[in-house]
């Protein structure tokens, strides 16, 4: 983190806490990122990622307060650590404040010495231990690196992005940290979009089209076109392998250097939806007939509705304060054997098509109101539940629809 970076000044607070402010600084100002573009890669101390500006004395000290405290998190090979160290050394001499800048960093190092200690002792509080990056050894650590993560993602390699995102969502964990939603979606949280992701690919498809480079090109269409045809239980088995393989394909390419501009990067699309809100999906999915519908909507259809197909001692079962209970309701439709499931399933259905009508001293729901699978769809994000359940884990996840219109057929003829 350096000048640019520090958007929320926290860093600064800390080494102008530690080191003091001289003159020469608190008359100055610090470059920032309308600054940064402006200037040539020589005026950086790191030329080849534009970090730690040496305009003048003020952003040569803050710069050199700034490595003193982040450089560890860049993960700096020792020749790269000691290059930019030299050049901003070089340059507080040639401004006169390499005393300053001396004295500044020795403060720093000696008030960083307990940290260092505690990350000696526990080795396993690197993030990014390839790179003695990310320590994280208290609470104010996990969220720093939440932070610090959340800005600086894309600068790695999808490999090594993913690595440390995981190990910053345990150390969140650990300390009771609310997790960046960049940290989520790096570290492989969550479900995919199939709409959207396939809609992605073929964007990429055309850039690169328009670009030239057709073979790639091609690749990239056949990827949308297996995400369409592909079903739940292979989309979500292999979705780290299809992350690896569009992240792969996004690094030779180039488009990775857009991530955040132009193209959302293949973790935004395949990790997109939380776990939170599938669960709340899932759990308000009920199977009927081989299709999927809302248990909360279901519940707000007229009780003559399922008496019509239901006996009524099975319907008083799914009653709660004078209302059909969604909970109930979903334990009493699961229970029910195929023909009478599918046979439920046409009643409600010709009910809301306005087809039949119910008594009429009973409450009615409008036509449409129920939801049926196609909406319960478009809540889950494009993700659809399936029917099916295998007896251990509940209902199972299937995007391509469930059993579908052969299985009805097959139901049919047992009634």
């Amino acid at each position: 983190m350096d000048s640019i970076t520090d958007n929320s000044l926290r860093t600064l607070w800390g080494i102008v806490k530690t080191a003091g402010t001289p003159d020469y600084f608190v008359s100055g100002s610090l470059v920032d990122e309308k600054d940064a573009s402006a200037l040539p890669d020589t005026a950086f101390a790191d030329t080849v990622h534009r970090r730690f500006p040496l305009t003048d004395k003020a952003n040569t000290w803050a710069s050199a307060g700034y490595f003193a405290k982040t450089a560890s998190e860049y993960g700096y090979s020792k020749p790269q650590h000691d290059m930019v160290l030299s050049r901003i050394k070089r340059a507080a001499q040639v401004y006169g404040i390499g005393k300053d800048v001396d004295e500044m960093m020795g403060k720093i190092a000696e008030a960083m010495a307990p940290a260092q200690e505690k990350q000696a002792e526990n080795p396993d509080c690197y993030c990014d231990p390839d790179h003695n990056g990310y320590p994280v050894f208290d609470k104010q650590g996990a969220e720093l690196a939440n932070d610090f993560f959340a800005k600086n993602a894309y600068r790695y390699g999808h490999e090594r992005r993913m690595a440390i995102a995981q190990n910053i969502m345990k150390k969140s964990a650990e300390y009771g940290v609310k997790v960046a939603e960049q940290v989520r979606v790096s570290a492989g949280e969550g479900y995919p979009n199939r709409e959207t992701l396939a809609e992605h690919m073929l964007f990429r498809a055309n850039e690169l089209m328009r670009r030239g480079v057709y073979k790639m090109a091609e690749e990239f269409c056949k990827f949308a076109q297996e995400i369409c045809i592909s079903s739940d239980e292979d989309l979500f088995r292999n979705k780290k392998g299809l992350f690896d393989a569009i992240a792969g394909m996004d690094e030779i390419t180039g488009i990775d250097d857009c991530y955040d501009r132009k193209f959302a990067a293949p973790e935004e699309l395949i990790f997109d939806i939380t776990p939170d809100s599938m669960k709340e999906v899932m759990d308000d999915a009920v199977p009927m007939g081989g299709d999927t519908f809302s248990a909360k909507a279901l519940a707000g259809l007229p009780r003559a509705l399922f008496e019509k197909v239901l006996p009524k001692d099975m319907v008083d079962g799914m009653m709660e304060g004078g209302k059909i209970s969604p909970k109930k309701l979903s334990v009493t439709i699961i229970s029910l054997k195929s023909p009478e499931s599918s046979h439920l399933k046409r009643t409600i259905q010709d009910f809301t098509d306005g087809v039949i009508d119910v008594d009429e001293d009973e409450e009615k729901a409008e036509p449409g109101e129920l939801l049926n699978k196609k909406e319960l769809e478009e809540r889950g994000k494009g993700v659809e539940i399936s029917g099916e359940t295998d007896g251990k884990d509940g209902v199972k996840i299937e995007i391509e629809g469930g059993k579908g219109d052969e299985e009805d057929k097959k139901e049919d003829k047992e009634d």
